[in-house]
């Protein structure tokens, strides 16, 4: 229970995002930014109990549908005892999208409810509270795990969603190789290196070096007057 400041009171654009492992799928919230008893209020994320994303708002009237908006994915359904990436981006009343580890799902293809705000109760805001429907749920399910999550005032671009999953994961950014052996001490190495600059003439002139018994092709010196 995150309580109901006002910062939580979300208006559109708003991205949620977290990290979920669900253990089965009798359905639950992610986030919602206002628990209300039988009414359709605030934004929900949410994994249904299908296994699938979804994502909604409510004006904060009754159980009615005219109070409510969501959306589900249809494609994607998330594997019990895996870790998925998942996030919801709501743009404005009839733009919903949803991603599962940085990439968008297909979602079905209309709007369940006719919402066209986002309305508050007295609820509060919480995380990871089970799906009931209109009335208020019961507690935090034991079975979905879910880690990092993020709640943002903006519509999150897709290059961003996808920048987010892999610099949170070890899916794009990080690589292991095996252990290596540190390289031997650099041992120095003394040599003599003699020049002929008798009967040099000129400044800067290029004459040849031997270094210990190598010829160089040149090198310039710097020779004074």
């Amino acid at each position: 229970d995150l309580g109901n400041d006002a910062s939580l009171q979300l208006s559109f654009p708003v991205t949620l995002s977290a990290w979920v492992n669900a253990g089965d799928y009798t359905g639950a919230h992610i986030f919602t930014s206002d628990h209300a008893d039988a009414a359709y209020s605030g934004v929900q994320f949410y994994l249904n109990s299908s296994g699938y994303l979804g994502a909604a708002f409510g004006s904060g009237g009754d159980c009615s549908s005219i109070y409510r908006k969501s959306i589900a994915a249809s494609s994607n359904k998330l594997s019990i005892g895996t870790w998925y990436q998942v996030t919801a981006v709501l743009t404005n009343a009839n733009t919903f999208k949803l991603y599962v580890n940085g990439s968008e799902v297909s979602t079905y293809g209309s709007f369940s409810g006719s919402a066209t705000t986002i309305g508050y109760t007295s609820g509060t805001a919480r995380i990871g509270q089970t799906r009931g429907g209109c009335s208020a749920p019961s507690a935090m399910p034991t079975d979905l795990k879910i880690d990092e999550v993020k709640v943002q005032n903006i519509a999150a671009s897709p290059d961003w969603i996808r920048a987010q999953y892999l610099s949170t994961s070890d899916a794009g950014f990080v690589s292991y190789g095996a252990e290596e052996s540190p390289p031997p001490p650099n041992t120095p190495t003394i040599v003599t290196i003699t020049a002929q600059l008798d009967r040099v003439a000129t400044v800067d002139a290029v004459v040849p070096v031997t270094v210990t018994g190598t010829t160089l092709a040149s090198v310039a010196l710097a020779v004074g007057t």
